[in-house]
């Protein structure tokens, strides 16, 4: 038991790992391997910093602001270099980032009525928590230069499309159930 309270930063530290690599991948050489071992890294680093903050009961305010955010930097900065590329068009983007930017907007609007306890009304939901796996997957597939990769997009924006209804019926309603584990 020692050992584990010991390790309860290293959730956070998986996400702030996210955030780095968000920060070092439009500087990555575009080899495929270099690339794909980048967005591997991340996407690894996304479900086991839930995970363990999880099992080891390590869940903190900053982990749960943290989190999303290093989702998003690393999102924003995988599509930026597909857009720069000529592999994403900015529609595509806009359409992935509509569930992101409807979130930004709930997120501020509770924490504006609810001050301080906003976090405890802003539990993870399970259409996001799906649909940011479509885009770690999307990311990952466009990279890899599958031949899917038009359909999985149109798979992933509307993911994403659920993800922000579900989000806006939930900031809407204030029904900000937690997701069972």
């Amino acid at each position: 038991m020692m050992m584990v309270s010991r390790l309860k930063w290293i959730p956070n530290a998986l996400s702030i790992f996210r955030i780095v690599v968000a920060a070092f991948f439009p500087f990555l050489p575009a080899a495929i391997p270099i690339r794909l071992a980048a967005i591997v890294a991340a996407a690894s680093s996304e479900f086991l910093d839930g995970f363990l903050a999880r099992r080891w009961n390590a869940v903190t305010r900053f982990g749960q602001l943290l989190d999303p955010v290093a989702d998003k930097l690393f999102v924003l900065s995988t599509a930026g270099v597909l857009i720069v590329e000529g592999r994403l068009t900015i529609l595509q983007f806009l359409l992935l980032a509509s569930r992101d930017l409807i979130v930004a907007i709930g997120t501020v609007s509770v924490c504006t009525e609810a001050k301080r306890e906003c976090l405890e009304h802003l539990k993870p939901r399970t259409a996001g928590k799906i649909a940011t796996g479509f885009q770690f997957a999307l990311i990952l597939i466009l990279y890899a230069e599958f031949d899917f990769g038009p359909i999985f997009l149109n798979l992933t924006i509307f993911a994403s499309a659920i993800a922000a209804i579900d989000y806006l019926y939930a900031v809407l309603h204030r029904r900000f159930d937690p997701v069972s584990s």
